[in-house]
């Protein structure tokens, strides 16, 4: 007796015809490990920010007071997209770290300070205002400003 019968085709995910891909659900999960694995490693290459901000203008203040120094008022907010970009670019920058150091730094949100804000009359951020001791304001700029162009600011 002869066999007749052919060869059993390959097998197939149920559902799928012969010969498809790879599902689409792993094609989509390994696409999102990808994704965040380069998100992670990207964040991990971004340098830290070298500046030693204060948080409460009062005490920068009183810091200006007591060294002679002037205070440098940063005003930033979290949803500020340019103040993020300064946090891994001109906030880590050696030379903008070590110009800084003439200031007494102060970070100032101003969503949590609104009065101060106002006080200061900031309409967008960032801003920067460089403060006596007793809160004048001598000189201020806005805008995110690559390190080069801080530093020269700074030393003026």
């Amino acid at each position: 007796m002869e066999n007749d019968s052919q060869p059993a085709p390959p097998a197939t995910h149920a559902g799928s015809p012969p010969g498809a891909g790879p599902r689409p659900a792993l094609v989509v999960a390994v696409l999102f490990l990808s994704i965040g694995a380069v998100a992670v490693i990207y964040r991990l290459a971004q340098p830290d920010e070298l500046i030693d901000w204060r948080t409460g203008l009062d005490s920068a203040l009183a810091a200006s007071r007591q060294t002679g120094k002037p205070a440098l008022a940063y005003f930033t907010a979290a949803w500020c997209a340019p103040c993020q970009t300064l946090k891994r670019t001109t906030f880590a920058d050696a030379e903008v770290n070590q110009a800084m150091q003439a200031y007494i730094p102060v970070k100032i949100d101003i969503d949590a300070e609104p009065a101060l804000a106002r006080r200061y009359n900031i309409e967008a951020v960032p801003a920067f205002l460089q403060l006596d001791g007793d809160g004048r304001v001598q000189r201020q700029t806005a805008g995110a400003l690559a390190p080069g162009p801080m530093v020269l600011w700074l030393k003026r």
